[in-house]
C-alpha cells in the first residue's frame, strides 16, 4: 500500500527505538497495532455497507444482465479475433513462400534480365446500352474515352486574383 521496503522499515526502527525507548517501544507497537486492526475493520464495515446498499438498489440485477449481454458478444469478437488471426497467419506464410521463391539467374548470382515494356492500353470508345438505342443506331453519339489523368494539379485563382467586383466567393 504505501511500498515501504525493509531497508526503510528497519530505519524506521532505529529511530522509534531512539525517540520513544527501548522501554516503551513494545507497548507502542502493540497501541500501533490496535489502531491498524480498527481502521481495518472499518474499512471492511463500510465496504459491506456500500454493497448491502447496492444490493438493496438493484445493481446486482443489473450487473448480472450487462454481464449476459456482455458475453455473447464477447465470444463473437472472439471467433473475429480467430479468424483474422488465421488469416494473418496464412498471408504470413505466402509471404515467406514467395519470398523464398527465387529465379535462375538470381541463385547464381546475376541480375534477372529487363523485362519487356508494356504497350500503353487502347481506349475504344464505349458502346451505348441498349435502351439508349433507337431506329437508328448512327443517330447516337458514342461515349467519348475516358482521359488520361492530369500529372499536376491546376492552379486555383484566390478571391483577389479572380476580376469582377470585388467580393469574394
Amino acid at each position: 500500500m504505501f511500498d515501504i521496503g525493509w531497508s526503510e522499515l528497519v530505519l524506521i526502527g532505529i529511530v522509534a527505538l531512539i525517540v520513544v525507548g527501548p522501554k516503551d517501544l513494545p507497548a507502542m507497537f502493540r497501541t500501533l497495532g490496535r489502531v491498524t486492526a480498527k481502521g481495518r475493520m472499518m474499512a471492511r464495515d463500510f465496504q459491506r455497507a456500500m454493497e448491502d446498499a447496492a444490493d438493496d438498489a438493484g445493481l446486482k440485477d443489473i450487473q448480472r444482465d450487462l454481464n449476459s449481454i456482455r458475453s455473447p458478444m464477447q465470444s463473437g469478437l472472439d471467433a473475429v479475433n480467430r479468424k483474422l488471426d488465421s488469416w494473418d497467419d496464412r498471408s504470413r506464410a505466402n509471404r515467406a513462400t514467395a519470398s523464398s521463391v527465387t529465379t535462375p539467374s538470381a541463385a547464381n548470382g546475376t541480375a534477372p534480365p529487363a523485362a519487356a515494356p508494356v504497350p500503353p492500353a487502347v481506349t475504344a470508345p464505349l458502346e451505348t446500352p441498349a435502351s439508349t438505342q433507337g431506329d437508328d443506331p448512327a443517330a447516337v453519339e458514342p461515349h467519348a474515352a475516358i482521359p488520361e489523368p492530369v500529372s499536376e494539379p491546376a492552379l486555383v485563382k484566390t478571391s483577389a486574383e479572380i476580376p469582377g467586383d470585388g467580393t469574394k466567393v
